[in-house]
């Protein structure tokens, strides 16, 4: 057992660890909670909890589309993600004897249901917490930071450790490690040879009580690295002003590198977008006037830019946001607080096919557990044209209880439920194929 339920709930149990940081054609009737808006500072606005955008549901065809992600019944095996023809996830089994739910984590072949387990190096230690994020490189190597730092021993700094999983054999190998004063390590993949890894930290100051530092670093296949990017960061409640570049998160478009942060300047904060060369040198500083309306005093979770568009998550509330940059400001396409409305970016280059899609869906449960008496479609976004289109989403399932929806690093999109009720050891996962996927939606005109 390698503890891996605790990846689910990381995010939650971090929520508080990084906040010092940052200073103090049918159609069917429209939700109420249904809006577009550009982002606003009145408070009614801050306290709704969905916003999802005004769009007519179409009746389409799902026959082909849903299919079972593994032919073989395995319910007890949740699915991560794909690497070539295995499934990396999680198998769960109840122990009788200690009364609770054991983890594994595990490959299991999409054809066969053949199960290969990882083979670590001999007396490796489990792990404790990670970020949840990872980049698969060449559809082979999965690589992952995550702590091996027991909750007894934190006050001494995380033993960090970068593994890689060669998908195709199992075999774990530690590609770096060293010790940190946080567990939370990012990464973005740039291309198929190599990835962005990077970290925000306490540092010294001599002007304050603490800085934070953003340290960014690019690490290649063949296992060589290069720091590119180290940002200080100085701020205090009584100043106006404060000073250096915050960088909260980083992502990577089209394989170039953008830092994303808030500068306070003549008291208030505002947001930017700084664009790095692969060498760490900064090529333009941005401004994303409106973003802070949107975010108020939350961080980001997750951070995303999608075209024109900006997908986050935030540690706080754990609210889901979808928004995109125009010339009038940032506008507010979607939020979900609390997840209760699920997001995956699909893309598809191929010569037959080239587009990418932001699909989401409010899930159909309410916080106390029970079904919502009605419908709830998937929403996506066609991020060329920027055409927002919904269409009803039949889970062939008789009381579909949503768990999550996801995409897959090859672009298809995983829909999991469970029945009536959530049951960790009865999860339905169901595979849409993204040719199929993108193809029905491109029907909507």
């Amino acid at each position: 057992m390698r503890g891996f339920i605790m990846k689910k709930v990381a995010c939650t149990l971090l929520i508080f660890l990084l906040m010092f940081l940052f200073g103090c054609s049918n159609t069917s009737k429209t939700p109420e909670h249904e809006q577009s808006t550009i982002a606003q500072t009145n408070e009614g606005f801050q306290n709704q909890r969905i916003i999802l955008p005004n769009s007519n549901t179409f009746r389409l065809n799902w026959d082909s589309v849903f299919q079972d992600a593994l032919t073989k019944s395995n319910s007890s095996f949740v699915i991560m993600d794909k690497i070539g023809k295995q499934y990396w996830g999680i198998k769960s089994k109840y122990n009788a004897v200690r009364q609770e739910i054991d983890d594994e984590e595990l490959l299991v072949e999409a054809d066969s249901n053949k199960e290969t387990s990882l083979t670590y190096p001999a007396n490796f230690p489990y792990w404790s917490v990670g970020s949840g994020t990872y980049v698969i490189l060449r559809d082979r190597y999965l690589y992952e930071w995550r702590s091996y730092t027991s909750q007894f021993e934190e006050e001494y700094g995380h033993d960090m450790k970068l593994t890689r999983i060669d998908c195709s054999t199992g075999k774990v190998e530690v590609m770096d490690e060293f010790q940190l004063n946080s567990p939370l390590f990012y990464l973005c993949k740039m291309d198929e040879e190599r990835f962005l890894s990077y970290y925000v930290v306490k540092a010294p100051s001599e002007k304050n009580e603490y800085a934070t530092l953003t340290v960014a670093t690019i690490y290649n296949l063949d296992g060589t690295k290069k720091e590119i990017i180290r940002e200080k960061y100085e701020n205090d409640v009584d100043w106006t002003d404060s000073e250096g570049t915050l960088i909260e998160r980083f992502a990577v478009k089209d394989g170039e590198i953008y830092g994303f942060g808030r500068r306070r300047i003549s008291g208030a904060y505002k947001f930017f977008l700084y664009h790095y060369d692969h060498n760490g040198k900064l090529l333009e500083t941005e401004a994303v006037p409106g973003f802070e309306n949107i975010i108020g005093a939350e961080q980001p979770l997750v951070f995303l830019l999608v075209g024109d568009y900006i997908v986050f998550r935030t540690y706080e509330s754990l609210t889901s946001y979808i928004c995109k940059r125009t010339s009038n400001g940032t506008e507010l396409i979607m939020k979900g607080a609390d997840g209760n409305v699920s997001y995956a970016i699909s893309t598809i280059n191929s010569g037959a096919q080239s587009s990418t899609y932001i699909f989401f869906i409010e899930s159909n449960v309410n916080d106390d557990g029970t079904l919502k008496e009605k419908e709830s479609p998937l929403y996506a976004i066609d991020v060329e044209s920027g055409k927002i289109k919904k269409a009803n989403f039949p889970v062939p399932l008789k009381n579909p209880y949503f768990v999550e929806l996801q995409a897959l690093s090859n672009g298809n999109l995983l829909a999991t439920y469970c029945e009536d009720k959530y049951d960790v050891l009865k999860q339905k996962q169901f595979l849409l194929p993204c040719d199929k996927l993108h193809a029905l939606f491109d029907q909507i005109s």
